[in-house]
């Protein structure tokens, strides 16, 4: 544990914990698309595009990731490879909100 942030994960994610997460995430993409495809096949399209954008493009680059101190502050995400979530993900602001 990094004594300067009194957080357990500081020194990184474990190689397990991406997998699970990584894995358990395109389940979740998978799963939602044969259950479109089952239901209401025409669907499928605008699914896979809210799915696509909406997880990379909004929730990780303006909701949730930079808002974690893994990524700016340790060095380590558990969503997706650092150095690709650097350039998608920009680091998070500390001023107040205009």
């Amino acid at each position: 544990m990094n004594a300067e942030t009194g957080c357990p994960l500081a020194e990184g994610f474990c190689t397990w914990e991406k997998v699970y997460a990584q894995v358990s995430f395109w389940l979740i993409g998978v799963a939602g698309t044969l259950g479109i495809l089952l239901a209401d096949w025409p669907w499928v399209l605008p699914y896979l595009l809210i799915f696509w954008y909406g997880i990379p493009g909004i929730i990780m680059r303006h909701l949730n990731c930079p808002r974690c101190p893994h990524l700016h502050v340790h060095g380590d995400c558990l969503q997706a490879p650092a150095g690709l979530s650097r350039r998608l993900i920009k680091a998070r602001k500390t001023g107040p909100f205009k």
